[in-house]
């Protein structure tokens, strides 16, 4: 009586060893819950319900999870003991077996062996998602665990910049989870969080940010507040750029560029746009700069860096701009440019000056074939009436044609927006102005026949940083308190001024 007792047992263990999974069809599907997990799980015995998959019939004996969507975000974690397992998220149009279809398959992906987390989705209060999970077809049955994880503050994503002006902008960002409230911190590029210009709990998407500088780079980071449920990760940062916006008067010498043998694509509110065809572009050059045989200036003929189209492995007729940040003329009367050219080399090409107010482009200079009869020739200064554009706004294009061969290359230097002046010339006679020390430490003098009537400090995205009005023949200017870099004072003397550069150390 034992034996068939004993015979018995062994034949119902048998059976439970191998019957299906619970779970073995889609409408049989385990639930699953925030925060749990699932052990001991298998598609051992299981059948294969339908050989259709998102990811490629690969999917053979699979088993079947679902889980109602909180409006978290949420990812499912499987930890498999052998074998590869297929997994696929469907997301049900009526929150049934019957609303999953390949076409609202979310997500599939295929692992093998160890621990494998989902792709991280935003579920939806009231959407029913069913998960498969299947070993490989033709392959053996796999073993796994599966953890289901919720965030309930679901970060922000596709951040962005609108309206951006030299001061101002407005960051955006999409809102994926329930928040209302955000938290927001913005700072030069490369700030640490924690150090920057902070906006807690706003509930403003977009966000107005103020106090930018023009032609800085800025970034930005925003974090969702869920109020009870917490915050979200930080997501950023984000990186724009303050538009620019130069107010004479304004000049640029190219001393704050980086040197290099490069295209110039951009840089201190410049933009360089090379030739189509390839080896033709404007690039920052030193003045001890050798350039190429018998074309461009000699070294140390500039006093400082200079642009330069470099035409070695170019062909002729190719073309390159060098663009310039956007000018406000509205404080000028009678507005003029001014800039030394250098054009040295038998196959020189054309330098032309084009000027865009917005709604027109028109070419105002034209110069074409060799300037300078030898490379140690000195610049030579051309002046722009910019008179036709009084009161508007405008960018500068230094259009480069390439001439027949590569003893083409053109030279810029000293560009400078302002009121039209004596010439210098004629200034120096009149006054007769001296000034000491350049580079300055701490005490600029300036010393002229007549009285110095008002020194004007600008920094080289043209801001005034210092005003002083001596109206002495002798003027001492204290620079102390300015950061190293280059500026320009603009000296003011008969009521005629020159603009002149300085190196504060």
């Amino acid at each position: 009586m034992k034996k068939a007792v004993l015979i018995i047992f062994t034949f119902i263990s048998t059976l439970q060893l191998f019957a299906q999974p619970s779970n073995d069809q889609c409408v049989n599907a385990i639930t699953l819950s925030c925060g749990t997990t699932l052990n001991n799980q298998d598609t051992i015995n299981a059948v294969l319900e339908d050989s259709n998959s998102c990811i490629g019939n690969l999917i053979g004996e699979d088993v079947w999870y679902k889980f109602e969507g909180t409006g978290d975000e949420i990812n499912f974690v499987l930890v498999m003991s052998n074998g590869t397992a297929y997994t696929e998220i469907y997301e049900s149009t009526n929150n049934e077996c019957s609303g999953i279809s390949i076409g609202n398959c979310i997500y599939g992906a295929g692992f093998i062996n160890g621990s494998i987390s989902t792709t991280t989705l935003f579920s939806d209060i009231g959407t029913t998602y069913y998960i498969r999970v299947g070993n490989k077809i033709n392959d053996g049955p796999i073993e796994f665990s599966i953890t289901t994880n919720c965030t309930p503050c679901s970060a922000p994503a596709g951040l962005g910049v609108t309206n951006i002006t030299t001061a101002s902008a407005d960051l955006t960002w999409v809102e994926l989870g329930a928040a209302t409230a955000w938290n927001v911190e913005w700072g030069l590029t490369g700030f640490t969080q924690g150090t920057g210009n902070a906006i807690n709990n706003t509930p403003n998407n977009p966000q107005n940010i103020t106090g930018l500088t023009s032609g800085a780079t800025y970034d930005f980071y925003v974090q969702a507040d869920c109020g009870p449920d917490g915050t979200s990760t930080w997501v950023g940062p984000y990186t724009f750029i303050a538009t620019c916006l130069a107010t004479p008067p304004y000049a640029e010498s190219f001393e704050d560029f980086t040197v290099s043998e490069a295209d110039f694509l951009e840089g201190n509110c410049w933009t360089g746009t090379p030739g189509s065809i390839g080896g033709y572009n404007w690039e920052v050059a030193a003045p001890t700069d050798t350039s190429s045989t018998d074309t461009g200036p000699a070294p140390n003929l500039s006093d400082g860096n200079y642009m330069f189209t470099e035409a070695s492995a170019a062909l002729g007729g190719e073309v390159t701009n060098l663009i310039s940040p956007s000018v406000d003329l509205s404080t000028l009367a009678d507005p003029e440019m001014t800039f030394k050219y250098h054009m040295f080399g038998v196959d020189m090409g054309t330098l032309e000056i084009l000027i865009d107010n917005g709604s027109t482009t028109t070419t105002v200079f034209t110069v074409s074939g060799e300037q300078q009869a030898t490379e140690n020739d000195p610049f030579i200064t051309a002046t722009i009436d910019l008179s036709n554009y009084v009161g508007q706004t405008i960018q500068v294009t230094f259009k480069a044609i390439m001439g027949p061969g590569f003893r083409s290359d053109i030279a810029i230097d000293d560009i400078t927006f302002g009121e039209a002046i004596l010439g210098v010339e004629e200034f120096e006679n009149a006054t007769s102005l001296t000034y000491y020390p350049n580079p300055v430490e701490n005490i600029l003098t300036l010393n002229s026949l007549s009285k110095i009537q008002q020194v004007r400090i600008y920094n080289m995205l043209g801001q005034e940083v210092k005003l002083h009005a001596p109206n002495t023949k002798e003027a001492k200017i204290d620079l102390s308190n300015l950061q190293s870099g280059t500026y320009f004072a603009q000296v003011t003397i008969d009521d005629a001024f020159k603009t002149i550069r300085i190196l504060k150390n």
